[in-house]
């Protein structure tokens, strides 16, 4: 298996994106994040409370398309830098 080239880019959903969480049903026992397109019906990702990260990696993974464009901006900063 090869891992994908950065510098080709990826394709996915564009951002940006938003998450919520709460608890299901609504008095428990189990709480839910959903990662979704602002704007639209579009949900990216779904976590529960199986692993007490849960919550943490689902903000992450909201800060993606925002994590991406500074990571580009950052590059190309660098760029600029080396001339």
């Amino acid at each position: 298996m090869t891992s994908p080239n950065p510098q080709e880019g990826g394709k996915h959903t564009p951002g940006p994106w938003l998450f919520d969480y709460g608890t299901v049903p609504p008095d428990g026992p189990g709480t839910y994040a959903d990662i979704y397109v602002d704007g639209g019906d579009t949900i990216i990702a779904h976590f529960n409370n199986q692993i007490p990260e849960g919550l943490a990696n689902a903000r992450l993974i909201a800060a993606a398309p925002a994590l991406l464009e500074a990571l580009k901006l950052a590059r190309e900063i660098c760029k600029d830098a080396e001339k």
